[in-house]
């Protein structure tokens, strides 16, 4: 029987950061705990739930992922680069970032936080105080600028949008960013980090990168008209971050396909982030177009709204119960915009 085990090809890390990789994000089991999971790296610590690292100078670290049966034999393995980086600096020009989603975009929390870690001076982890950048957006949030909109998919920001709001990037009829940069007073897009997927599942039979092909074409057509809008951008995709660990799937979906079942969401997120891995690898986008893989960092045990709910119709006694699928919490969202700015750091060195 063999275990998946689905890392990408490094992960960005930041001096002074504390990084964490739960391994319910990338041990591809019903109950990844029902195994024995052991994580081997030359810096930060193996613990229970996951791997911690706070780095405390740059390099390259490789670090690997091993899922053993009770008499330890070997049922899976991943292997990542942790790519530590020193904290950010100013870049020399002003650097424009687009932050695009659905409704786990539309309030805002994680653009204004990845936003926050950069600029800011304040909060916890403090922020890092540089200047000259600009997120931009006709939504905004805590001076940060955002599109994003609950329900919505490539499928609805390429076309004229929804019933009740138009797609700001659908002008006169295309998609076209420059018309929506000239329209609301941006000079250009530089970064675009896209947070979509969780509204364009037909099933949860695509546990392979192939098995997104029509998404990715999809999302490369949306892609391929930001490139040619703006040539030096930089796109970088966020992939999913798991769904509730505990309840929350039956809460928000009962017991109806394909949003009931959890462990087959689990299969349809690390298809994509295969189909991710591949796309961008592939030698036309290599160069500009990045992958944030969201899933590893994400602690889908404790990020989602929680009750304390009975444990059975006769018995009082009270146990935790998650109360929302795929929203997470203030907390869940901190943790999404906590892998954006590692990532973005990274995406700034070439405009330093």
């Amino acid at each position: 029987m063999g275990i998946r085990v689905i890392l990408p090809r490094e992960y960005p890390l930041v001096v002074g950061d504390t990084f964490q990789l739960f391994y319910t994000g990338v041990v591809e089991a019903p109950n990844p705990y029902a195994y024995d999971i052991l994580s081997l790296c030359e810096i930060g610590a193996h613990f229970p739930r996951y791997f911690e690292c706070t780095p405390d100078r740059p390099g390259e670290y490789p670090l690997t992922v091993r899922v053993y049966d009770a008499g330890k034999a070997l049922l899976g393995e991943g292997v990542t680069m942790l790519k530590v980086r020193e904290r950010p600096v100013t870049p020399k020009d002003l650097v424009h970032v687009l932050c695009i989603g659905d409704s786990l975009t539309a309030g805002g929390v994680w653009p204004a936080e990845a936003y926050r870690r950069l600029t800011g001076r304040y909060g916890t982890p403090t922020g890092d105080g540089i200047e000259n950048i600009r997120f931009i957006g006709t939504r905004t949030k805590d001076g940060a600028g955002y599109e994003g909109y609950g329900g919505w998919s490539y499928d609805t920001y390429s076309s004229p949008g929804s019933d009740t709001v138009p797609s700001p990037f659908y002008l006169d009829g295309k998609l076209d960013f420059r018309a929506y940069c000239e329209k609301n007073g941006y000079p250009r897009i530089d970064i675009a980090c896209i947070f979509l997927g969780y509204n364009a599942i037909a099933d949860f039979r695509r546990p392979e990168a192939a098995d997104h092909a029509a998404y990715i074409e999809k999302a490369r057509s949306f892609v391929d008209a930001l490139k040619a809008a703006y040539p030096d951008v930089c796109v970088r995709l966020l992939g999913l971050a798991m769904p509730s660990w505990n309840g929350g799937m039956g809460t928000s979906y009962g017991a109806v396909l394909p949003y009931c079942d959890r462990y087959g969401f689990v299969r349809y997120i690390n298809g994509l982030e295969l189909a991710y891995q591949a796309w961008t690898a592939d030698p036309a986008y290599r160069d500009f177009l990045g992958h944030v893989s969201t899933a590893g960092q994400f602690d889908c045990e404790n990020a989602y709204p929680e009750i304390h709910k009975a444990v059975n119709t006769r018995c009082m006694r009270a146990e935790r119960f998650q109360t929302n699928g795929v929203h997470p919490t203030a907390d869940g969202y901190l943790q999404i915009a906590d892998a954006v700015y590692r990532d973005l750091v990274g995406v700034l060195e070439s405009f330093r």
